[in-house]
């Protein structure tokens, strides 16, 4: 039972009952013009006389990791709507604790006020707190008993016992087992086969400890309150737009295991009861219930994301609060630096990377050229180049069939150099580097790209710049190179300029630079240079020869023209006869297709007609028997067999019919259409003809009978234009004695 401590004496004299409400009625009577309802959480109910109301004072939601007590609750309160005479307005309110008599008036707030459409009556929503007065008198107790008044002035019976009110404070107290906590602890994820089958079969990440031991203490008994534990991520706004993530709260199973008491032998102390549960952090009913989704998605770009709350929400009648019980981390094994396989960052700095495979969408770089690593020719020139030095590539005078080699370009060897570059120290791609080769030490040129020329003499922007044949290393305008008399059949391009400058000394001139250039340029040069020679020498001459060569060509090209068409003809013909056999033994093949069909399927061909007939005796019968689906007779026509020939014949070993003498034949059209039957129903529903395969006939033909398989011998009625055909006599004494004795079954 809940305890309340004796509030004498923690009373000062200004809580002490005011004179003017000393005429108090003892019976505390409600009057039939005024009507209160007590709210509680949204709820409305009518507390009627000397009844208890029980009103819980909740903690407020929260609460430490380690389960720690909080730090603020919300405050006592009691809401009543009362419905009043239009002619009252004042209320007062005031409280009794039980067993004393001293009456505590408390504050009042008035809410919102309605009148009633008669006009007579107003609806009024009152507050009352009593934290003030039970902050005094409950210092060491969690609850309290206590009557709650409420005084009209204007009323004849002034005074109303509202309701008897049992104050209650919810103690709550959570830990975690120390052997399972840890602050800020880890819990390490998994690859695990999901829990269903179906197109999100397959793995997903799953918690590899998920079993969470935990101490309830309370005061109140576990039938009395209701326990919904959940997990939520910290940051859920991190996984929005992902799809196998989950946001919000997510229901977590809780499993009973054992409560106690403590305090239940000493009468002076409160009652604490102490329950202890499992709570199972990665329940496989998740993955059951939402197929394809993962609890614990890992954000691998922010490890602070992986930060997850367990909680429980705590209900008490139609009240409720938070929990915060455990909070924990969530790490993925291959989450390692020695273990990446993959990295994704928004930005990345580093001095040096060596990496082995690069794909890249787009590259950003303030340098401006590509370069490409040149072997020097004389190993102690290393270190000696500058950048913008115009150098040349040359080939290798001892071994000529071997690689080429990188040099200062000057007058001396000017004509010798295959190609012109630059030496360039802002390249942001050098291609074949070689730096770590000391025995054969390179240089980087310029392939395409920006960079600065050492130039001679002045220049403007947009001149085209060219290797000096004068000066070593540096380049010149074509204006310059002119000026120096160098041959311009020989003049190498380098590029363009993109500056002024009128300085006559050499200096760095940012230009436009392609090794291609030179190349171009060079090879255009010998050959108009050798044009020009040979034109000059004998013009005329030239172009006889020329005119010759020309016609020699021509001819060849007319010999290779005929030989091509006369070859493209030969194909031609040679096509259209493999075309002409082919389609031939199409045709030959389905025409062939067309007659075995006939043959061996058709009706009316000879092949079926004499298969039918097979084995038969001489002698037939044909009758007319009504049809079923419309007015018209359907023609029905049988061959005489002798009944083992028969048997043998259909593959049905059926039972003769029952004291009868007649003859039996094969139902002909049943015979022709069945090969036809069975190759249509490979590709649809077949025809439906008759059922019947045998048929027994009378000597007379009077009667005529059909084999059923399940009804045995099934009378045709009425049959029309029957004929028999054949020696009769014969065929009735074909069935002897015995072998009706053998065959004979009841109808």
């Amino acid at each position: 039972m809940e305890s309340f401590i004796n509030f004498e004496g923690c009373l000062n004299d200004d809580w002490l009952a005011n004179p003017a409400v000393s005429n108090f009625n003892d019976g505390y009577q409600v009057g039939s013009n005024v009507d209160i309802t007590i709210v509680d959480s949204g709820a409305e109910s009518i507390c009627q006389h000397n009844n208890t109301y029980t009103k819980w004072k909740m903690p407020t939601s929260g609460g430490s990791q380690n389960g720690g007590e909080n730090s603020n609750s919300s405050p006592w309160v009691v809401t009543l709507k009362v419905l009043r005479p239009v002619q009252v307005t004042s209320l007062s309110a005031w409280v009794q604790f039980v067993e004393q008599d001293e009456l505590i008036q408390v504050p009042v707030q008035n809410g919102r006020s309605v009148q009633n459409v008669d006009g007579n009556l107003v609806e009024d929503s009152f507050t009352i707190s009593l934290q003030e007065v039970l902050d005094m008198c409950t210092e060491e107790t969690g609850g309290a008993l206590i009557k709650l008044i409420l005084y009209f002035g204007q009323l004849e019976i002034a005074s109303y016992d509202v309701c008897q009110f049992e104050i209650k404070e919810l103690q709550v107290d959570v830990q975690v087992s120390e052997e399972e906590y840890k602050d800020g602890g880890t819990i390490g994820i998994r690859q695990k086969k999901q829990m269903v089958t179906g197109p999100h079969k397959g793995r997903c990440q799953r918690l590899e400890r998920k079993d969470l031991n935990f101490f309830l203490k309370t005061n109140i008994a576990l039938d009395q309150v209701t326990l919904r534990g959940y997990v939520r991520r910290v940051n859920d706004m991190a996984m929005f737009g992902k799809q196998k993530a989950v946001t919000g709260e997510t229901e977590i199973p809780l499993t009973f295991l054992r409560s106690s008491m403590q305090g239940a032998n000493d009468p002076g102390a409160l009652i604490n009861y102490v329950h202890s549960f499992t709570a199972d952090l990665d329940p496989d009913k998740f993955y059951l219930d939402h197929p394809g989704k993962e609890l614990y998605t890992s954000d691998k770009t922010t490890p602070e994301n992986n930060i997850f709350i367990y909680g429980l929400r705590i209900s008490v009648g139609r009240q409720s609060f938070v929990k915060e019980v455990y909070q924990f981390k969530t790490k993925s094994k291959e989450y390692s630096l020695s273990k990446h396989q993959y990295i994704s960052a928004m930005e990345l700095e580093a001095t040096r990377a060596h990496i082995r495979d690069l794909k890249i969408q787009k590259l950003t770089t303030v340098r401006g050229d590509i370069a490409y690593s040149w072997e020097l020719m004389n190993a102690d020139t290393a270190g000696r180049y500058e950048e913008g030095d115009v150098v040349g590539i040359f080939p290798n005078k001892k071994k000529p069939n071997d690689k080429t080699y990188l040099d200062l370009l000057t007058p001396n060897n000017y004509k010798e150099a295959i190609i012109a570059g630059v030496i360039t120290r802002s390249y942001y791609i050098a291609a074949n580097s070689q730096e770590d080769d000391h025995e054969h030490p390179c240089e980087k040129i310029c392939m395409v790209g920006k960079i600065s020329i050492k130039v001679s003499g002045p220049v403007k922007h947009g001149d085209f710049i060219y290797a000096s044949n004068k000066l070593p290393g540096v380049g010149v305008t074509e204006e310059q190179l002119i000026a120096d008399k160098g041959d311009r059949r020989e003049k190498r391009l380098l590029g363009y300029s993109l500056e002024t400058s009128a300085k006559s000394d050499v200096k760095l001139v940012s230009c436009v630079v392609s090794i291609l250039l030179s190349i171009n340029n060079d090879q255009v040069e010998r050959l108009l240079s050798k044009m020009e020679e040979s034109m000059s020498e004998n013009f005329e001459r030239k172009i006889d020869e020329f005119r010759d060569d020309v016609d020699i060509k021509m001819d060849g090209m007319s010999q290779i023209v005929n030989t091509t068409q006369n070859y493209v003809a030969t194909k031609r013909r040679e096509i259209s006869r493999r075309t002409c056999r082919v389609c031939s033994a199409i045709i030959s093949f389905f025409v062939l297709g067309i007659l075995s069909s006939y043959f061996f399927l058709s009706p009316t061909s000879p092949y079926i007609k004499w298969e039918c007939r097979r084995d038969s005796l001489p002698g037939t019968i044909t009758f007319r028997i009504d049809n079923k689906d419309d007015d018209n007779f359907v023609r029905m026509e049988g061959i005489l067999f002798d009944v083992v020939d028969l048997r043998h014949k259909i593959g049905v070993d059926f039972a003769l019919k029952k004291n009868f003498t007649g003859s039996y034949y094969l139902n002909l059209r049943k015979c022709k259409r069945d090969n036809l039957r069975k190759v249509l129903g490979w590709f649809s529903n077949p025809p439906v003809y008759s059922r019947a395969q045998v048929f027994a006939a009378s000597c007379d033909c009077g009667e005529v009978f059909h084999y059923h398989q399940y009804l045995s011998w099934v009378q045709y009625s009425p049959v029309f234009n029957c004929h028999c055909d054949g020696d009769k006599a014969s065929q009735c004494n074909q069935t002897t004695a015995e072998e009706r004795k053998c065959f004979e079954i009841s109808d």
